[in-house]
């Protein structure tokens, strides 16, 4: 839970009087108030400590003579990253958070074709306003330099991208496809919002730091509902990258759509697939389980699949044609633990998951799949109720039932009864409820875990009406007199919904009877 402070915490935090701090929070560097109330501003407190440790405090904020700050906020390291075309990337810090984030510098737009100025406003506009999902580059901040022709932007910095790793994968399906399902998930997020990328290719897909694949460099996108008045005019000179863009979109720019989007990733899955450039025709592969879908999305625009959900339903079909066993269910599912239990939702493997908790054979895989639901961060678990409840309860009922016939260490019944707290945060539905109670009380009264009782107890003392109180009398029957015994002693029962307490006294009742 975060710390908030007012004016009087930061002050004494900070270490000066309120009207320096008034002279401090108008700095670009100075963290944001999360909420402006009519008695003053109100800080997150773990950001100002975060903002005094980054080492911005210089006097009156000025940077050092040799440091070259932007947007009175980034300080750039002394040499670029990258250099290419018109634009410099620099490695920088941010002076408000301490974080190291990338700045790109748009240089000599006045020696720049308009048009290209455009595409790169337009980009700036599109990242930070329109495009908000794990699988697409975002923008931090943005902004021009006063009497020069440069304009920037700030994002997180990557760790690489596609282009550094895609020779290597070469022969690995699993990562070509697992490429192809955070591909297809932000693109098919920005075909959504109406807009073409139009520059697809490995170097413009980025490694985040969370190590998801992220679309980015929109320089070349186009809006499908215009919101401004600024029209492309001629683009096909340097129009894409020669390999990754369609034959159509070179001949005809202004009329491409999301087809020759679909070109573009078919161009680079063929990338991945053979480790070598895209220089011919997929038709000239060898055969691979990909191949035919490849030599369909970057066939003749009018064969191409019309979305990336189509392309990758396809993938996904190739794959179970050729072989059901391509890559077995634990590697498949531990390679998602990670993406499942992160801090960003990775909407893609919260979606894989669903899925595989729906299928015919889960009873075979319930081990693997228990285990990644089990790693679920709360984020994502809030996602996956939101998306699709009916999967979500489904897929929920199957693990708590493995849980309930299952022997653990110790330390993972205690992760087991975290996982179910954290369900019920944010799917308070009666059948959720129903089976989180049974199965708690089968694994703490099986093991003798006092965590898992204390967490049973907690969801049990905090039902307040009456339907909830049956459901919770309902599953607590389901469960043997020496287990509620165990699970719910008579003193924590004084705090509880009087159903469920005059329930309990009746089941203790007929368990010594």
């Amino acid at each position: 839970m975060a710390m908030l402070g007012g004016v009087s915490e930061v002050v004494e935090r900070i270490g000066v009087s309120r009207q320096r701090l008034a002279d401090i929070r108008i700095r670009p560097d100075f963290p944001v108030p999360v909420a402006e109330l009519s008695n003053g501003p109100i800080w997150d407190l773990a950001e100002i400590d975060r903002w005094l440790a980054s080492g911005v405090r210089r006097g009156p904020g000025r940077p050092s003579a040799t440091e070259r700050l932007i947007g009175g906020r980034f300080a750039l390291d002394p040499e670029p990253l990258g250099s290419g075309g018109f634009a410099d990337v620099y490695r920088a810090t941010d002076r408000r958070t301490g974080d190291v984030v990338a700045v790109k510098i748009l240089k000599n737009i006045g020696a720049v074709d308009a048009e290209a100025v455009i595409r790169f406003r337009r980009e700036l506009r599109l990242m930070e306003e329109e495009l908000d999902h794990p699988h697409v580059a975002k923008v931090i901040a943005h902004g021009d330099f006063s009497g020069t022709d440069e304009i920037w932007c700030a994002m997180p910095l990557a760790i690489g991208s596609l282009q550094d790793e895609i020779a290597g994968m070469a022969g690995d399906l699993a990562a070509v496809t697992d490429l192809a399902r955070q591909l297809c998930a932000g693109v098919g997020h920005v075909h959504g919002r109406k807009i073409l990328h139009r520059d697809l290719k490995p170097g413009n897909i980025l490694r985040s730091a969370e190590g998801l694949w992220q679309v980015s460099d929109f320089g070349l996108a186009r809006e499908e509902e215009r919101k401004s008045q600024a029209q492309t005019t001629t683009l096909a000179q340097g129009m894409g990258t020669y390999f990754y863009a369609s034959p159509e979109q070179w001949a005809r720019p202004k009329h491409a759509d999301v087809r020759d989007d679909i070109f573009a990733i078919g161009k680079i899955l063929q990338y991945a697939v053979t480790g070598e450039m895209p220089l011919v025709s997929a038709d000239q592969m060898t055969e691979t389980p990909l191949r035919s879908v490849i030599q369909r999305a970057t066939g003749p625009r009018s064969g191409r699949y019309p979305s990336t959900a189509a392309l990758m339903a396809a993938i996904e079909q190739a794959l179970a044609a050729y072989s059901t066993t391509w890559e077995d269910p634990g590697s498949r599912l531990e390679r998602l633990r990670p993406r499942l239990g992160g801090m960003v939702v990775d909407q893609v493997a919260a979606s894989e998951l669903l899925n595989w908790l729906q299928a015919d054979n889960i009873d075979d895989e319930i081990q693997h799949a228990a285990a990644a639901f089990i790693a679920t961060a709360p984020a994502t678990l809030q996602w996956m109720w939101s998306a699709n409840p009916t999967a979500f309860r489904s897929g929920y009922g199957e693990v708590v039932s493995w849980v309930k016939f299952e022997s653990f260490p110790f330390a993972y019944c205690d992760a087991i009864a975290n996982t179910v707290r954290n369900v019920l945060a944010v799917a308070r539905d009666n059948d959720v409820l129903r089976s989180s109670i049974t199965s708690l009380g089968r694994l703490g009264a099986g093991h003798s875990r006092w965590h898992v009782r204390d967490v049973l107890l907690e969801i049990l003392q905090s039902i307040r009406t009456t339907e909830e109180a049956v459901v919770a009398l309902e599953a607590l029957q389901d469960l043997s007199g020496p287990e509620v015994a165990w699970c719910v002693p008579e003193f924590a029962a004084r705090a509880m919904h009087p159903t469920l307490r005059l329930g309990l006294e009746k089941l203790r009742t007929l368990a010594s009877a």
